[in-house]
């Protein structure tokens, strides 16, 4: 839009995105109002029209005044039932639908270009639609670079990290996000491989989709060129690969098969200031399609890495979450480490559910065996080769009487030596400030209000904090860290923070 303004010709353009339609008032009067004087409105949808609850609001406007107006959608009998309301020509109609399909900012110019010419009669040229790049690797500042080249030319002694986004944002420079991913993984160590494709094949705009891609340009003689990545696509990509009506099952899961730890990481369909003041976090929609979908493909759900926000023409684009980026870029790097380091070095930890924290109350899950899977368990890691000590308990029972012989989340009922020689280590004052220095103030201050100051006198031997668990090789079998002795303040109240012991032993592990 800003170089068809540039070149001297009068547009005046707005953006409108549902979810603001649907939750602000103001904005949906204005988008009517706007819509009232308008010449030309196109609207892109995926999925069906009723996903904008307010778009009955936007038709009934486009009937009275009787504006022409364009719709495409991922569903063709919803584009289609909107055939009417574009007055043009057939030619015409197909010509714009090829700039929506298309996208990017030549179409879409070329399509404001076509709206001068239609609606203000100037003789000017419109040019034809282009057909953007379907899929390629991206780093700022580098052009016109294949995959082979790109990977040739990384630094072999760091982990490759692929970073998955869609076409769109390539094509609309919509890569804020992307751009702060691919700084954390090389500051952290890591050579980004930033890739931009389509899910699935498409015959019409040449498309390979994700499955081609992982096939033929991230596999070298058989084996995957990255060692972990970063997908910032919504949904079950394995799904998606292959469209169907929604009843379609997954026949290949082709991440699977490609056998790297693939990160699930979250965009936001709101701001970053607002994501931060509301404490439900994810909504609901964002719940389903970047966790729930996901977890389909066995991909590991990470955090949030970008926000949405709009510039003053109600431009939409997706800004990275730079603390959350960091997190995300870490975790991946981690994971690829983590997969060539042999089984048998490699240290596990196996956490049960102990609430209340008494000993009847081990493992409890429901009245399912947790104890007998934990057993099913060790004995499958033996068989793969991890270190699993020199005895596997015979069933769940030997396996209880082990583990209470150790130390568990219940200490009330032996003595403060007992436990001291029962834990499997002492975090000391020291130790636990390093830790406790890298949460923020706020934090801090949360935590000291419900907990006091650190160490705190919950599962501490004098000043040090306690670490129930049982070993076995290089596995570690325990419970979920104990959030207090009140059940209902506990667990239940968002404003109650975990106590010390809770913190100090995931960072010991």
């Amino acid at each position: 839009m800003q170089d068809v303004c540039a070149e001297g010709y009068d547009i005046e353009y707005r953006n409108y995105d549902s979810a603001d339609l649907d939750e602000d008032p103001l904005c949906l009067a204005e988008a009517v109002e706007f819509i009232s004087k308008a010449d030309f409105v196109t609207i892109k949808v995926h999925g069906d029209t009723s996903y904008c609850k307010k778009f009955d609001k936007l038709q009934n406007a486009i009937e009275i005044h009787h504006v022409c107006m364009h719709l495409s959608c991922t569903d063709d009998c919803v584009t289609d039932a909107f055939r009417q309301y574009f007055t043009g020509t057939d030619d015409e109609y197909n010509l714009v639908m090829r700039y929506a399909v298309l996208g990017g900012d030549k179409n879409y110019a070329s399509l404001m270009m076509w709206a001068l010419r239609r609606f203000d009669n100037l003789d000017i040229e419109v040019p034809d639609p282009i057909r953007p790049i379907t899929e390629g690797v991206y780093y700022p500042g580098l052009k016109d670079t294949s995959f082979s080249d790109y990977l040739r030319n990384l630094d072999p002694s760091k982990p490759n990290i692929g970073i998955f986004f869609y076409q769109k944002q390539w094509i609309n420079s919509n890569i804020d996000n992307i751009d702060c991913l691919i700084r954390a993984v090389e500051e952290l160590g890591g050579n980004p491989v930033a890739m931009f494709f389509n899910t699935y094949d498409n015959k019409v705009d040449g498309s390979k989709g994700i499955k081609r891609l992982l096939e033929e340009e991230l596999t070298i003689d058989g084996k995957p060129v990255l060692d972990s990545a970063i997908n910032t696509m919504s949904f079950s990509q394995t799904l998606i690969a292959t469209p169907g009506v929604g009843d379609q099952v997954c026949e290949d899961n082709f991440y699977l098969r490609y056998g790297v730890p693939i990160i699930q990481a979250m965009t936001l369909t709101a701001t970053e200031e607002h994501w931060r003041s509301h404490l439900e976090g994810l909504n609901p929609a964002e719940v389903a399609y970047d966790v729930v979908h996901p977890e389909f493909d066995g991909q590991i759900i990470g955090v949030p890495s970008a926000s949405t926000e709009s510039s003053s023409k109600g431009v939409y684009y997706y800004k990275g979450i730079k603390d959350r980026v960091y997190r995300l870029a870490d975790m991946a790097i981690m994971w690829a480490k983590l997969r060539h380091i042999q089984n048998k070095d490699r240290k596990v930890a196996i956490l049960l559910y102990q609430y209340p924290p008494k000993n009847a109350d081990a493992g409890g899950a429901a009245g399912l065996d947790t104890f007998g899977s934990v057993v099913n368990i060790l004995r499958r890691m033996k068989e793969d080769g991890y270190d699993v000590g020199n005895h596997i308990p015979e069933d769940s029972r030997e396996l209880v009487e082990i583990m209470l012989n150790g130390l568990t989340n219940d200490t009330e009922w032996i003595s403060k030596e007992e436990v001291e020689k029962r834990s499997l280590d002492l975090i000391t004052p020291d130790k636990y400030d390093g830790w406790y220095q890298e949460l923020s103030e706020t934090v801090q201050e949360h935590i000291e209000k419900d907990w006091g100051k650190p160490t705190g006198e919950f599962y501490t031997v004098g000043k040090d904090i306690i670490v129930p668990g049982t070993i076995f090789g290089n596995i570690l079998v325990g419970f979920q860290p104990d959030r207090g002795r009140d059940i209902q303040a506990n667990y239940h109240d968002p404003n109650v923070l975990h106590p010390h012991q809770y913190y100090a032993y995931y960072k010991w592990l």
